[in-house]
């Protein structure tokens, strides 16, 4: 893995064609290699665009057999980053209505071994290494919106080491006949309790309240691990 990446200038207002895109990843290209949520030992090869800015590319197919001018940006908002891209009408010259994906927490402007333009992003379910990996080589690249989502990303993994989460079977208990089942048909629920399985009746809103305490005290840990970690990537 390069410990070091290598960083691609955009000129502005250039138009590149996919060809041109293709041999500065060939040149220009850094590789990374992490854990993923599924995988161990992802491998990743990329060229690093030049960050906040807009890559115009032409050449790209428009309909059936028209070609047109393309460009690409992340757009970072308070909800993370996304991508979006944008085509010219060749037949009015005129710029379409931009297509945007879903957010991520972060993502970064990237080339392929092919010459397409991509993302390579980071989000809360990211295994650690990859969290540290975005911090080691891309913290100069963050603006000062994503520090904020890359910290609370690293927040978020920080606390959720130490939870625990358990799936427990419910037990219902029949009103009228005392029956304790593990199963119930939606249309009778209001015929039954919840209870344990010794059909020990269940307080609902005590346990919802625990539940929301929990969940209260799990935020507040987040919240204030992410602000320590923003601190140290200013």
């Amino acid at each position: 893995m390069n410990k070091e990446i290598k960083r691609i200038n955009i000129v502005k207002d250039r138009e590149y064609l996919r060809e041109e895109l293709k041999t500065l990843f060939e040149e220009n290209k850094s590789s990374i290699e992490y854990n993923s949520y599924y995988e161990k030992g992802v491998k990743c090869s990329f060229g690093f665009l030049e960050q906040h800015k807009e890559i115009l590319v032409k050449n790209y197919p428009f309909g059936f057999s028209l070609r047109t001018t393309i460009k690409y940006w992340i757009e970072v908002t308070k909800r993370g980053s996304r991508f979006c891209s944008q085509t010219i009408n060749p037949k009015t010259g005129l710029w379409c209505k931009p297509k945007k994906s879903t957010y991520d927490a972060l993502k970064f402007l990237v080339i392929d071994n092919t010459g397409k333009v991509t993302t390579l992003s980071l989000d809360y379910n990211d295994d650690k290494s990859k969290i540290k990996l975005f911090i080691d080589l891309f913290k100069g690249d963050m603006s000062d919106q994503q520090k904020i989502e890359f910290s609370k990303v690293a927040g978020y993994s920080k606390v959720m080491e130490n939870v625990t989460f358990e799936c427990k079977k419910q037990y219902f208990k029949h009103r009228e006949t005392g029956e304790i089942m593990d199963s119930v048909n939606m249309f009778d629920l209001n015929k039954v309790d919840k209870c344990t399985k010794e059909g020990v009746l269940i307080d609902e809103e005590k346990e919802n309240k625990q539940k929301l305490e929990t969940e209260k005290k799990i935020n507040t840990a987040i919240i204030n691990q992410a602000s320590l970690i923003h601190k140290g990537v200013q």
